[in-house]
């Protein structure tokens, strides 16, 4: 046998550490705070005023504690959050045929202008060329 071998071979095999039942739970609780946050959103889509503030209140906590869920849990901020469900949304709309203007307000951009900005930084195209 190589000497190689016989590294691998008495080598420990290494054990994942099993999720306890608190980290369940915690794991748990981040799920569903993220699905009560995307049924908030999505209900409330179509209003320019969906903010991180209006949000808080509805889903009552506290901006800053907001904030720093959000970030935790998916790594980008709230506005993003709010942004890439706003543009996730207007591709499905604009993949059913709808112009870019119509879709902008129907995801809740005051602008149209900032809605190309916000798509092409997104997706690298341009809402037109959907």
């Amino acid at each position: 046998m190589t000497e190689k071998n016989e590294l691998k071979e008495n080598k420990p095999k290494e054990n994942k550490p099993k999720e306890t039942a608190q980290q369940k739970a915690a794991n748990q609780r981040d799920r569903d705070f993220l699905d009560r946050l995307d049924h908030l959103i999505l209900q409330n889509l179509m209003q320019t005023d969906l903010d991180v503030n209006f949000i808080a209140q509805e889903m009552c906590v506290s901006y800053s504690t907001l904030h720093r869920r959000i970030k935790s849990l998916t790594g980008i901020t709230a506005n993003e959050y709010i942004r890439k469900h706003r543009l996730t949304k207007a591709m499905q709309l604009l993949r059913d045929g709808h112009n870019a203007s119509e879709v902008a307000m129907q995801c809740g951009f005051n602008s149209p202008s900032y809605f190309t900005r916000c798509f092409k930084a997104e997706y690298g195209i341009l809402p037109s060329e959907v």
